[in-house]
């Protein structure tokens, strides 16, 4: 199939289909005359290359998705990407929960200075604690 249906069927664009053969995610892309003639195997390789992208993975962390190398299915490297990637999210999980809690100190440090005084300044305002 030509590169217009797979982007129908894949909802991938026609620039990112091309990007993403260029960089190496689309490999034995075959030609007829100057077009390009996808298989069903580079619809597969697209879509998981849009939910992987959908899933915060970039596109550098996607290489060798189609490839067999040094004894290890493709699926067997893409869990590990995924067992990695759900480690990453875990530990910025417990990131954002602080920032959370710290920018709701923050707001309630402000707020009671207001409260108390309508023109609370910085220097009425402990930053560094909790209210």
């Amino acid at each position: 199939m030509y590169i217009g249906e797979v982007s129908k069927t894949t909802g991938a664009s026609i620039k990112a289909i091309r990007f993403y053969e260029e960089i190496g995610l689309l490999n034995d892309v075959q030609r007829s005359g100057k077009y390009r003639v996808y298989d069903q195997h580079h619809v597969v390789l697209i879509e998981l290359i849009l939910k992987a992208k959908s899933l915060g993975f970039r596109l550098s962390e996607m290489k060798g998705f189609s490839d067999q190398q040094d004894n290890h299915s493709p699926w067997e490297r893409i869990l590990h990407l995924i067992t990695q990637r759900a480690e990453q999210v875990d530990v910025e999980l417990v990131e954002l929960k602080k920032q959370q809690e710290a920018l709701s100190n923050y707001k309630n440090s402000i707020e009671n200075c207001l409260a108390e005084n309508p023109n609370c300044t910085v220097n009425h305002i402990d930053l560094d604690s909790p209210p």
